[in-house]
Order: C-alpha cells, then structure tokens, then sequence
C-alpha cells in the first residue's frame, strides 16, 4: 500500500508543476543567431597580439598632425581630415592608457618625482585630447583659421611636455 501511496503522490507533484512554465532550455549553438563578434586585438608576426608602445602611439599621433598640417586649407579634404584626428585622438587615448616608458620615468629621479610625472602625463594627455576634441569640432564646421590655432597650441605644448620629460622628437 505504501508504493501506492508513493505513487499518487508522485503523480500529483507531476501533475502540480505542469502549470508553471518549463524553465527556458539554452538553444544550441547553431540555432542561436549569430552575435556580433567581439573586436580583436591587432594581431603581430606569428599570430600573437601586437603590443602598442607609448612611442608607437605618439609616433601615430605626430604623422597625422604633419600630413594634417599640410592639407588642412584643402576643403576638399575636410572627410581626410577628420580621419586623421580621429587617427590622433585614438593615438592619444592609447598614450594615455599606457605607462611610460622605464627610460622616461628613470629621468625623473626617485619614486615621488616619478609618480608626479606619471600624474602630469596623464594631465596632459587629457588636456591634449581636449584639445584634439575642439580640433574636430573645428574642423567639422569648416573652421580653418580655428582648426589651424589649435594645432599650433597643440605642437607648443607637445614641444613643451616633450622638453620636460627629455624626449627627443623623430620630426
């Protein structure tokens, strides 16, 4: 009698949790639709990732500013132009991520003065993008003679931070 008794009970529980919605089963992976992939690193020689180098990046940032600098009347290049901001900014934000070179940072001295360089660094390359911000800005509504200011005060102060930390320039 108690196997009976086991069993209607079972059946009830059974019949008791077909009211509440089966919990969602994951699909499987081809019935899923295909995500947007996630972006990948650069990829170096050999398939490794490529690692970016605070000179890299600068390297990147002062190429397109000199071909910038020699184009930008053009209006016809106006799209160029805001590619090659674009191109400084992105420079600018990878710099700004990344730490300073061991070399630029022994100069400093102590680990005070090179935690205050670090600190200026990131100052600066923030005022940069700033700067880099109002550049498109101009740039994007046809301001010339604007566009053309702010990259003089951007290479002042690039000389200027460049001077302070003993970092020649490759111009």
């Amino acid at each position: 009698m108690n196997w009976l008794v086991s069993a209607l009970i079972l059946s009830l529980s059974a019949l008791l949790t077909l009211d509440d919605p089966p919990a969602p089963r994951p699909a499987s992976p081809s019935s899923q639709p295909a995500q947007a992939e996630r972006p990948r690193p650069p990829q170096g020689p050999g398939g490794g990732e490529r690692r970016i180098s605070v000179e890299g990046a600068m390297k990147t940032m002062n190429r397109s500013l000199k071909q910038l600098k020699s184009q930008l009347a053009e209006t016809s290049k106006r799209d160029e132009n805001l590619a090659l901001v674009n191109e400084m900014e992105r420079g600018c934000v990878t710099a700004k991520g990344l730490a300073l070179p061991k070399d630029v940072l022994e100069r400093a001295g102590d680990e005070a003065a090179q935690a205050k360089m670090k600190q200026n660094y990131r100052a600066e390359m923030l005022t940069l993008l700033k700067s880099l911000i109002s550049l498109e800005e101009a740039i994007g509504n046809g301001k010339a003679d604007e566009a053309k200011k702010i990259i003089e005060e951007i290479q002042r102060q690039r000389d200027k931070e460049h001077k302070a930390m003993g970092v020649k320039d490759d111009e």
